[in-house]
């Protein structure tokens, strides 16, 4: 299960969203909590879990990445930041990279070319992806099922593996040449796409094509809940345009903020809130983005205070 949070240019940033935080100020809904670095210049949470421990990367005082885990309160960080420890790198590794947390708080991301996890020491290690040249891990559910994406002889392909166990390769839709898998759930749903095309896979099911949007030729499913109601975003020749899926209603075109173009869920809860990214041009500058049934999208920048020390949030996670 990945719950994923980035907001901001070279700062790390985390809104939290998993718990979101009523602010005093009227206009105001969310707050922005600074996680700081682990003694370089910049870093990027990337995943949070229900706890609210977060992970990314930090840049650290050798200017080389390492993942993290944040804990508020927690005091077994570095001695400048005694919330945020530093992950460490697998043997023959000099960076690392966190993109997901589970209850557990068993992180899972990238070490260079090869997808890594948190062992019992906190210290990141091979995942063990075969035969693979360059691998990624990208979601973990709370039993500690691992999704990603791993490329071997040029072609990529979608993988689920436990940790510590048996590793399953997930199959390209008819078609397709490449797959890659987001985010996995509890129920072991995982989602990802396939050659642009939106997939839900299950071990009981194999893979399901999750369809476009009336009028569109791609479709990326990036997040999963609870519930299996999935978000992501499918592409018009206008832009493209956040959805959700459920499987009595299939995709739902969730819309664009006025004066955007383009829209794009990235996470989802079990309360069916959506955060993600908006944007005008292609390519970006990226602006961060909520959705809620009763408000439809939302500009982010425009809920937090004021005086928050930002000055924009580019991205939402989580």
């Amino acid at each position: 299960m990945k719950t994923m949070c980035r907001m901001g240019g070279f700062w790390t940033l985390s809104a939290l969203l998993g718990v979101l935080c009523a602010s005093s100020a009227p206009a105001a809904e969310y707050v922005v909590v600074d996680l700081g670095t682990l003694g370089g210049t910049e870093s990027e949470a990337r995943g949070i879990n229900n706890a609210g421990q977060v992970t990314g990367w930090s840049r650290n005082a050798s200017n080389r990445d390492r993942a993290f885990r944040w804990t508020r309160g927690a005091t077994d960080g570095i001695p400048s930041n005694p919330q945020m420890k530093d992950l460490g790198v697998p043997p023959n590794r000099l960076a690392s990279r966190g993109f997901a947390i589970n209850a557990s708080g068993v992180v899972v991301g990238q070490a260079e070319t090869i997808s890594a996890y948190t062992d019992a020491n906190d210290q990141m290690q091979p995942l063990g992806i075969t035969p693979s040249s360059n691998d990624q891990a990208n979601g973990i559910n709370d039993a500690g099922l691992v999704c990603g994406r791993r490329t071997n002889s040029s072609v990529t392909q979608a993988y689920v593996k436990v940790i510590g166990g048996a590793q399953t390769l997930i199959p390209l839709l008819p078609g397709a040449t490449a797959g890659n898998a987001e985010d996995v759930n509890n129920a072991g749903q995982v989602v990802g796409d396939s050659s642009a095309r939106a997939f839900l896979w299950t071990e009981a099911d194999g893979i399901i094509d999750l369809g476009f949007l009336p009028g569109a030729y791609q479709a990326f499913a990036r997040a999963i809940n609870e519930n299996g109601v999935v978000t992501g975003g499918s592409t018009l020749n206008t832009g493209m345009h956040a959805f959700r899926w459920t499987e009595d209603d299939g995709m739902e075109d969730l819309g664009v903020v006025s004066g955007f173009t383009n829209s794009e869920g990235l996470d989802i809860n079990d309360h069916g809130v959506i955060v993600g990214r908006i944007w005008r041009n292609q390519g970006g500058p990226y602006t961060a983005a909520i959705y809620t049934p009763a408000h439809g999208f939302r500009n982010l920048n425009t809920l937090i205070p004021a005086n928050s020390g930002f000055d924009s949030l580019d991205i939402a996670w989580g």
